[in-house]
């Protein structure tokens, strides 16, 4: 009678636990959908707000891949969707791959990063030779860029790039602070290339993305022709979206821009890094240390951008302001992002975070959030709405401190470079009244109203802003001088 009771019992207990199991798996599958449903939807109002032509996007938590999707097209002129086979060109987030490179090097102890140029290059200029490697990978080597400007040498091969660049002087003493230019990785590669006695093309790819099947391509010239590439698409040219073919002659710049992928070799590579496939997790530790600069405060790695929200470190880079790439390490969170272009420069840290946010939580960037739910409040509810949401934020004490300022400035040049001219009036007249005593948003209210054909209105507000700029900040009023003259005109 026991053994019968004891057996119906274990059997009960076998079927409430089937019950709960099934229930929290169809709970779990619920909530992976909600979050899959508000990735895509914000992914969606970044490419319409920013009008990104394409889009790559995947997140990895835990070694899975959480979410994963296509949007827009690869080619506008001939509507070729974006597809797994899409192939984006990196541009800068490049380097982070190369200083990967280069601590494999060190883990191997063919390198170390207190050697100094000079011991493998021997014709750089006698100010260069005590610079270190530690120095090119944290970019406090003070080398001057040796590509800008663009348009000055972008015809030019190497060997007229590197005479141009070894007759300037260096700009501040090694280690002094970070300072963004392409010559470090140009240098790296250079001794990467002797080292290890092959090109830096197949020293990556041999070394990082060994299982390529031919997706994985070094071109620093948009021009290439390179089967199921993106086009390109930038308003640098023309102030408006177009074609753009950014170009380097030779493979001497493929370190700081030359990677093109598909978003499934860059998961691949993000789970060997992560698996510590490519190097030891103690290495990965020394190149995401901070820099100590002796004379500034940034924050920089080694090759390696260095982000804080919410007491969570990050790691990554981006790239021409359309690819990203950010791990969280104690989170085991990795956000993946290649586009191919835009029509307005956004700031791809905040999306990075929010995207962080929707996945956990408790990763918080509070001027991200700030930002995205102002633009949000505009778009469900016009100015009415946007004022309301200001004013109630501005009260929250998780947004003390934030530069209230220059979140209208960006959100109104927003709209106003997406041609919704009636709405960033709307928000430069707020930013007026919020800092009535800025020269700067009675500058931007006038850019506005000006395009709006309200020419009487612009110039009362050029007038007020030079009126308010007593101190001719940023060298600003001969060209509101030149604005009054012609509108007065």
């Amino acid at each position: 009678m026991k053994q019968s009771i004891y057996i119906f019992a274990s059997l009960l207990f076998f079927l409430i636990s089937c019950k709960e199991n099934k229930k929290g798996t169809s709970e779990e599958k619920k909530e992976q959908s909600e979050l899959y449903k508000d990735i895509d939807e914000y992914i969606h109002t970044v490419q319409k707000r920013y009008s990104i032509p394409g889009i790559a996007c995947a997140i990895i938590k835990d070694g899975q891949v959480v979410f994963q999707n296509n949007y827009g097209y690869a080619n506008l002129e001939h509507q070729v969707p974006v597809s797994d086979n899409s192939i984006f060109r990196l541009y800068s987030l490049t380097k982070p791959i190369v200083s990967v490179g280069v601590f494999s090097l060190i883990e191997e102890g063919k390198l170390n990063l207190e050697d100094k140029v000079s011991e493998y290059l021997s014709d750089v200029p006698d100010d260069w030779k005590g610079i270190q490697i530690r120095h090119l990978l944290s970019c406090s080597s003070g080398l001057p860029d040796m590509v800008q400007p663009y348009n000055e040498i972008k015809d030019l091969n190497e060997e007229e790039i590197k005479k141009r660049c070894f007759s300037l002087p260096l700009n501040f003493k090694a280690g002094e602070r970070f300072e963004y230019s392409q010559t470090n990785f140009w240098i790296l590669q250079k001794i990467v290339e002797k080292v290890s006695k092959m090109s830096i093309s197949d020293f990556i790819i041999k070394r990082q993305f060994a299982y390529n099947t031919g997706s994985v391509i070094f071109s620093s010239d948009a021009r290439d022709i390179i089967k199921n590439r993106a086009t390109s698409y930038f308003p640098f040219s023309k102030g408006t979206m177009t074609i753009e073919h950014p170009y380097y002659l030779g493979d001497y710049s493929y370190s700081m821009n030359g990677l093109n992928v598909t978003l499934q070799d860059l998961i691949e590579w993000d789970k060997r890094f992560n698996s510590q496939k490519l190097i030891k997790k103690k290495t990965i530790d020394l190149m995401w240390k901070s820099y100590p600069f002796s004379n500034s405060d940034d924050l920089f790695a080694y090759g390696w951008g260095k982000f804080s929200s919410s007491n969570y470190l990050s790691y990554g880079f981006t790239g021409t302001g359309c690819t990203l790439y950010r791990n969280f390490p104690e989170k085991n969170l990795s956000i993946i992002f290649l586009a191919n272009g835009f029509s307005i420069w956004h700031n791809m840290d905040y999306l990075s975070n929010n995207l962080a946010n929707i996945i956990d939580r408790n990763i918080v960037d509070n001027d991200a959030l700030f930002s995205e739910k102002l633009l949000s409040s505009f778009s469900k509810g016009g100015v009415k709405l946007f004022k309301e949401t200001y004013f109630k934020m501005k009260t929250d004490e998780k947004y003390k401190g934030i530069d209230y300022a220059n979140h209208l400035i960006n959100i109104g040049f927003i709209f106003l470079d997406t041609e919704k001219v009636t709405e960033s009036i709307d928000v430069f007249k707020f930013y007026t009244e919020e800092f009535s005593d800025s020269w700067y948003a009675y500058n931007c209210l006038g850019l506005a109203l000006e395009q709006n054909n309200q020419d009487k209105k612009a110039l009362i507000n050029y007038q007020k802003a030079l009126e308010l700029n007593t101190e001719n900040q940023n060298e600003y009023n001969s060209t509101l001088i030149e604005r009054i003259e012609r509108l007065k005109n």
